[in-house]
């Protein structure tokens, strides 16, 4: 009796081993549809990489992916369309121009080609630019020339862009020539302070520069303009940069008086309100980079306004000489 146990334990043994190696070979076999499935993931994946590599330009298969999608964003950008660039310089954005791009420059239908290039004189830091419009050639004086130019539509009328050009200056006093293509011709109509990309479109064709002050020391200030187009009942037959009235603009620099300097209360009187004595420390304030300067004492809560001109202060209607009355001011070039 026990054999025959034993004998029946072995045959069910046998039999689990046998259909546990037919479950495994079927699995081992691929059918249609695992065959299919993995076919269509190996295509994706090829896919995708010859996608990166039309970004890339010539891929070794070495590249990383974060290079691959910086190479995908180049070439991108290299593929910009020129219509969409010209919309948007109409629009007030400012586009770096290439020498031999090509736009239509005054809404006429026609795309002109524009070229330049800066011929070197005799004068040191001065080059010359030279612009090509179609057959149209205007020549300006540039001082150190960043070699960037652009165009961009500064006027509420949308008629026509204009040429900048970026330059250092001859101080390192940062300006931006404006060239305005109208009736055929490419006219200089001015400079403004700072590179192009330090102005700013404010709407509705104003615009904000930045630029040396004129007034007691060396600072910078943001100068608001706008280009007024030449009419029938204008002075000159071409468009003119014209500037907004000065405002009050943010000073900041310590000093130490020199002087006994008494301080009015408002710029419309003569009345003295507090004096801030000889070797005390101060903050100029603001300034309207024309008359005036508003000054606090640093030892109080005492502040008010003081009448400048050019360099000079004016105390008790005497002009002084502006670093003989403070310590501190900063005077560069």
């Amino acid at each position: 009796m026990l054999r025959v146990k034993n004998i029946l334990k072995y045959l069910i043994l046998s039999c689990l081993s046998l259909f546990l190696c037919s479950c495994l070979r079927a699995d081992m076999v691929p059918n249609e549809s695992t065959t299919q499935m993995s076919q269509e993931v190996v295509k994706e994946n090829l896919n995708e990489v010859s996608d990166k590599e039309v970004y890339s330009g010539n891929s070794k298969g070495n590249e990383s992916f974060d290079d691959l999608t910086q190479n995908k964003q180049d070439y991108q950008k290299n593929s910009l369309n020129y219509d969409e660039l010209e919309k948007r310089a109409y629009r007030g954005e400012f586009i770096e121009l290439q020498s031999g791009d090509s736009y239509d420059m005054n809404m006429d239908g026609i795309k002109e080609q524009i070229e330049f290039n800066f011929i070197q004189n005799n004068m040191n830091y001065i080059e010359d630019c030279e612009i090509r419009i179609g057959s149209i050639t205007a020549t300006v004086p540039i001082a150190n020339p960043t070699g960037q130019v652009y165009i961009s539509c500064l006027t509420n009328y949308q008629s026509s862009l204009q040429i900048l050009i970026d330059e250092y200056g001859p101080s390192n006093d940062d300006m931006t020539t404006i060239l305005y293509f109208t009736n055929n011709s490419l006219i200089e109509i001015g400079k403004v302070g700072g590179l192009v990309g330090n102005l700013r479109s404010l709407g509705n064709g104003l615009f904000q520069s930045y630029e040396r002050a004129n007034t007691l020391q060396t600072w910078y200030h943001p100068r608001k303009f706008y280009i007024l187009q030449a009419t029938e009942f204008s002075t000159v037959d071409y468009p003119q940069i014209v500037y907004m009235p000065k405002e009050l603009y943010a000073v900041g620099t310590n000093v130490k008086l020199l002087y006994d300097l008494p301080l009015l209360s408002s710029q419309y009187t003569s009345e003295t309100t507090h004096t801030i004595k000889k070797g005390s420390l101060a903050t100029i304030i603001a300034s309207d980079d024309e008359n005036w300067i508003y000054i606090k004492d640093s030892n109080s809560f005492n502040s008010g306004w003081v009448r400048i001109k050019d360099l000079d202060v004016i105390i008790n209607g005497e002009e002084h000489y502006g670093q003989e009355v403070f310590d501190g001011l900063l005077i560069a070039d």
